[in-house]
């Protein structure tokens, strides 16, 4: 046998294959969608599944649901929360806010205002962007200046 023959396989000459296999078997991604859009109910069940498996490694590609995973993870049951409207200056591509003074992730998204309520002061920095409308789960906590957060429904669903 030639020395050429003589190949030691890693772990990178099968991990295109591993994931694969993983991924088919629902062990990445817990919870399935049904139609590429986020619903309340995709949002729940990725809460519930960190409810139920605090230490889990593995989780969501979609960051709405790896967050509502991270909620449950923390001890907390979004199954009784508020579904919210509420606007904020500019788009999200993510669905989920970032503080950059602090450079951490809000682990929501943070609105200028719920519907029917006075927005926030420091959303005057943003008001050159257009005002957009988000509906979603209120979470419990606040942003970094105070505002309200959401894990917004409708954005796309990655894990769907």
């Amino acid at each position: 046998m030639m020395e050429e023959d003589l190949r030691l396989f890693t772990a990178m000459d099968f991990s295109p294959q591993l994931l694969t296999c993983v991924n088919s078997c629902g062990i990445v991604y817990p919870y399935k969608g049904v139609d590429g859009m986020i619903k309340v109910e995709d949002i729940l069940a990725a809460n519930r599944y960190g409810l139920e498996n605090p230490a889990a490694f593995l989780g969501y590609r979609t960051p709405v649901l790896a967050c509502a995973q991270y909620w449950g993870q923390e001890g907390i049951d979004l199954s009784r929360a508020q579904v919210v409207q509420g606007w904020r200056y500019g788009n999200s591509e993510t669905g989920i806010s970032y503080n950059y003074a602090d450079d951490k992730s809000e682990h929501g998204l943070s609105l200028a205002a719920l519907e029917g309520e006075d927005e926030i002061g420091s959303s005057i920095w943003f008001c050159d962007r257009p005002k957009i409308h988000f509906s979603g789960i209120l979470l419990p906590s606040r942003g970094s200046d105070g505002e309200p957060l959401i894990l917004p429904v409708g954005g796309e669903n990655y894990d769907a």
